[in-house]
């Protein structure tokens, strides 16, 4: 049985331990200085993103996760599927054929 996550003194964070394959974690240290944070902010924001659907609201969380179990797919399986699905497109029409589209639907995140 999974053990629980601990809570730290102040609540604040949950205390995991956690190991991975020397490539994942060299992956994981490099990533970290290349964002100019911790491993540990790292991680979080990685697990923050998944849960929250890349913070695209509770609106869009909730038509994905139907979209996904409708497909029966996991979460991790569906995200692979939109990227398989984002590849085709790049394979056909070439890489950054909607140039102007990321920067309207990242500014509607913030």
């Amino acid at each position: 049985m999974p053990k629980k996550a601990r809570p730290t003194p102040d609540g604040s964070r949950a205390n995991l331990l956690a190991s991975a394959t020397p490539e994942s974690g060299q992956w994981l240290f490099d990533r970290a200085q290349g964002e100019n944070c911790s491993l540990t902010d790292l991680v979080v924001g990685f697990v923050e993103d998944a849960r929250t659907w890349w913070e695209h609201g509770q609106e869009v969380a909730d038509a994905l996760s139907e979209d996904a179990e409708k497909l029966g797919l996991s979460q991790r399986d569906y995200v692979f599927y939109l990227l398989a699905e984002r590849y085709q497109a790049v394979r056909e029409r070439g890489a950054g054929w909607e140039k102007d589209r990321p920067a309207v639907l990242l500014a509607q995140r913030r």
